[in-house]
């Protein structure tokens, strides 16, 4: 009996489950026991669930997983998430950390000089495409970019795979002249962005949403609200 799954079927099963999600576990439900239960397919089943906002499933099906490869990053990463939804923040810390762990073994180098030019002068381009009005609210909000978030953020629960972070009092806490001692800032965190998004068009277009993902939080918007007021 087959214990293995090609590539190719990897990837049909992924996008199955991407389209529908149901249909994509009632694929792997019949699959034979020893295909089912390989990580690969456990990871795809997790991901399913997760579509379907299962989060108890996605941590019973992960735990599996990670007791065959404990070096899988991808299954400790949603699995965190999981842990994390549930209200269960010491779980998903530790997958978090996990991941941040092995992520980081794996990086073979930093995010190169011209390509880190690159991703600040796009992020430079699109506040600098904003209604005037919001460029004048920014005032002196920095850009920075960082490879990938600190081991002190992942322990307090902060994705480790993210791409950007909002640092700082927002609008709102400046209009109320609250005092800080941190810098206000947008952090862009490179080596996450390039995992992601290897293409370079791609890659630019998810730095423009980072970065105006991050402006929003800075205005205290969520997603109508930058869409109403002309910001996404």
């Amino acid at each position: 009996m087959a214990t293995d799954i090609d590539d190719d079927s990897l990837a049909e099963l992924e996008e199955l489950l991407h389209e529908d999600p149901e249909l994509g576990l009632r694929v792997i439900a019949a699959m034979p026991p020893p295909l089912r239960e390989t990580p690969p397919v456990l990871y795809l089943r997790a991901q399913g669930h997760a579509a379907c906002g299962a989060w108890e499933d996605v941590v019973e099906t992960l735990r599996r997983a990670v007791e065959v490869d404990d070096e899988d990053a991808d299954a400790h990463h949603l699995l965190g998430s999981a842990y994390l939804e549930l209200d269960d923040h010491d779980r998903g810390r530790a997958h978090y950390l996990r991941t941040w762990e092995l992520d980081g073994a794996a990086d073979e180098a930093d995010v190169d000089g011209p390509l880190a030019d690159r991703i600040a002068d796009e992020a430079r381009r699109v506040l600098d495409s904003l209604p005037q009005e919001y460029q004048e609210r920014l005032g002196n909000v920095l850009v920075v970019l960082e490879p990938r978030p600190s081991r002190a953020l992942v322990e307090e629960g902060f994705d480790p795979r993210a791409y950007g972070l909002f640092e700082g009092l927002d609008h709102v806490a400046h209009l109320n002249h609250a005092q800080s001692t941190q810098i206000t800032r947008i952090v862009l965190f490179s080596t996450n962005l390039c995992a992601d998004f290897p293409e370079p068009e791609d890659l630019m277009e998810e730095v423009r949403v980072t970065v105006l993902h991050e402006v929003g939080h800075y205005f205290g918007l969520d997603e109508d609200d930058m869409v109403r007021l002309g910001l996404e």
